[in-house]
Parts: C-alpha cells; structure tokens; sequence
C-alpha cells in the first residue's frame, strides 16, 4: 500500500469517529458501556485504629484501649456513677487511600451509650 493510500485510509477513519461523536453530541445519546469488575480487599490496607488515651471525665471514671490490637473495639470503662460521665475516644484511620465510615451500637440492658460523632462520619485516608 502506497504512503498516500494509508493517508487517506487514516483520514477515512478519524471523520467517520469525529461523525459518530458530533452525532451523539448534537443528539444527546447515552452512551452505555457494560462489562464486569472485579477486585479483592485485602485487610492490610484498611487500617482504622483507636488512638491515644481516652479522655475521661469524673475522678472514678476509667477508660482504656486494647493496645495489643488497636483494631479491636472493644472498649472497657469502669467508674461511671452518675450522669454526665463520660470516656472519649480518638479514632484515627491509617489507611494509605481509604476512607472508612464510622458508625457505632449501644447496650441499652445496664447502661446507655452515646456516642457523639463529629461530622462528617465519613474518616478520609491521610
């Protein structure tokens, strides 16, 4: 094939593209494009931890974190003995690229938990 045939054969192909893109253009077609995904999570790179020392208040009021497993969340508090006590804690997310979403539970059979959760709830990646 001679030097001005592929020439006009690259030519051919960029109007008939630049045509097709003007068409849905002009009259606004969707474009639908379909297939599948997929991916693994791996734990190692979602890291949210609790950090530092839980701020308490009340002078009987103890708080700790599991510093073994600061993944954990499980939270012991002892002393609590009259309303308005309470155990802060710091959650920090490690994570290189995730953010994490936090959300919490109470255990409304011995006592009342509530948790106070700056907005947004959403912890971005640092």
């Amino acid at each position: 094939m001679s030097k001005k045939n592929k020439i006009i054969i690259r030519i051919i192909v960029l109007a008939i593209i630049l045509i097709a893109v003007g068409y849905a253009v002009i009259f606004n077609v969707d474009l639908n494009i379909s297939g599948t995904a997929n991916a693994t999570a791996e734990q190692d790179n979602f890291r949210v931890e609790f950090t530092g020392n839980p701020e308490t208040s009340g002078d009987n009021v103890t708080a700790t974190i599991d510093s073994a497993n600061p993944l954990s969340a499980t939270i012991i508090v002892t002393g609590l003995t009259t309303t308005g006590d309470t155990a802060t804690y710091t959650i920090q997310n490690k994570s290189a690229d995730l953010s994490a979403s936090v959300n919490t539970n109470s255990n409304d059979t011995y006592f009342e938990v509530t948790p106070v959760i700056n907005s947004p709830t959403t912890i971005e990646a640092q």
